[in-house]
């Protein structure tokens, strides 16, 4: 009888481990050419870390008047993903100035 409690504790344990999850963040990066990041620049990108430890790395053009509504839409492409994928965003944040921005999204896996 042991063994069938015991069975059933594993068991129903590793199924609540596999369900739980979290949070996951994008950060675009919007720039001109590269942004300051500490010690380092980087290019304009959109950065994704999801809840289970991958990331991705999607490039962006240069920020200008002619590639902003390309970069725009690949953005909402991506958050259009997230939200496909059962992603709810929780929280934005923005920083910069014109040409040089850095958006963060906050999503949550339920």
């Amino acid at each position: 009888m042991k063994w069938i409690a015991t069975i059933l504790i594993i068991v129903g344990c590793s199924f609540t481990a596999k369900s739980q999850k979290g949070y996951a963040l994008i950060r675009v990066i919007d720039c001109a050419k590269n942004i300051a990041v500490g010690n380092t620049y980087m290019a304009p990108q959109i950065l994704i870390t999801y809840d289970n430890g991958d990331s991705e790395k999607i490039d962006l053009q240069p920020y200008s008047e002619k590639t902003e509504p390309e970069n725009l839409k690949l953005v909402v492409e991506v958050l259009n993903r997230m939200r496909k994928k059962g992603f709810t965003l929780m929280t934005s944040t923005l920083a910069g100035e014109q040409g040089n921005y850095t958006y963060e999204y906050i999503f949550l896996n339920p």
